[in-house]
């Protein structure tokens, strides 16, 4: 709002006497560029060959003023006149730049009081330290939005439901979540290739699954429910138990072939998500009846090339 009181100039002219043009035509000539020079009633004496047809305000471009030319007592000519005719007053810059500093400042604290953080366009010198505190503070701001949801939606949901089915026949009970997934996938990529076991690994695995697929909802639970059954989530895991001899050919050929045999029991079974979802079983249920499914298919499998391979010898 304060933009155009410092680039538009206050002015100050030496003040002219004014004559009446009221027989001047008003249309511009031809080839003469159309402006507020060429409308008004009064002008000076001294802007009379002002270009266009004289008329208006002196400040358009292509304007000609002339001064009378006054001698001075050594016989030299008074410039003052031209050189001071129009005077012109600009805000300081250093106001400008303090204000504009000042509506910064105002924009930050906004978005930190919104959202817990406000995020600098240059983050390659902000410490570890540093960016964790962000992600708190945000987390801190999210938590008291969704306590401030919970209730606000819990009360409103009772009340309406009491004056539907009575007060004592109702119960609600809302809860937005307190775990929000605001690490970028860089940083979970960091997490994965530093986390100490299996599970921290596959806890991140699924928290990335979840942040890559925060807008397509149905592949983030196809591969949440993907990754656990996946026997082991990471080739470190794979390759330490393969080492040291701890995998059966049955879960060798399942963990490195893992797509197939997913694409083999949708095929057989349907969509793996329908089929989770179908299911009021505990998870833990849920995973071991789906990795016995997925385990007789690859038996069936391998008993069924066992016998071609038989028959082809006979």
């Amino acid at each position: 709002m304060s933009n155009a009181n410092g680039v538009l100039p206050i002015v100050t002219q030496i003040e002219t006497k004014e004559v009446s043009d009221d027989g001047l035509d008003f249309e511009p000539k031809a080839g003469e560029p159309m402006s507020l020079d060429q409308i008004g009633g009064q002008v000076s004496q001294e802007a009379r060959q002002t270009a266009g047809t004289g008329k208006g305000t002196k400040l358009q471009p292509g304007t000609i003023i002339k001064v009378p030319a006054l001698e001075k007592d050594n016989g030299s000519i008074d410039m003052d006149l031209a050189k001071n005719f129009l005077n012109f007053f600009y805000m300081p810059t250093e106001a400008l730049e303090y204000l504009s500093k000042r509506i910064t400042d105002l924009e930050n604290n906004i978005i930190i009081d919104a959202i817990g953080d406000y995020k600098e366009q240059n983050e390659a010198s902000m410490t570890e330290l540093q960016v964790a505190k962000g992600f708190v503070s945000r987390e801190d701001k999210l938590r008291w939005l969704s306590n401030t949801l919970s209730y606000s939606r819990g009360l409103s949901d009772h009340m309406m439901l009491s004056l539907r089915y009575g007060k004592n026949n109702v119960a609600v009970d809302i809860f937005y979540g307190s775990d929000f997934f605001m690490e970028s996938q860089d940083r979970l990529y960091d997490l994965f290739a530093k986390s100490p076991n299996a599970i921290e690994r596959k806890n991140i695995l699924i928290r990335l699954s979840q942040r890559r697929n925060m807008f397509n909802k149905e592949k983030s639970k196809k591969e949440v429910i993907l990754y656990k059954l996946m026997p082991y989530a990471s080739d470190k895991d794979f390759e330490l138990a393969v080492d040291r001899e701890r995998v059966s050919d049955l879960v060798f050929d399942y963990q490195t072939r893992f797509s197939y045999w997913i694409a083999h029991f949708e095929a057989k079974y349907g969509n793996i998500v329908s089929f989770w979802e179908s299911s009021n079983a505990p998870e833990s249920e849920k995973i071991i009846m789906l990795n016995s499914l997925i385990y007789n298919l690859i038996q069936n499998d391998e008993s069924t090339q066992q016998t071609s391979t038989e028959a082809e010898a006979l």
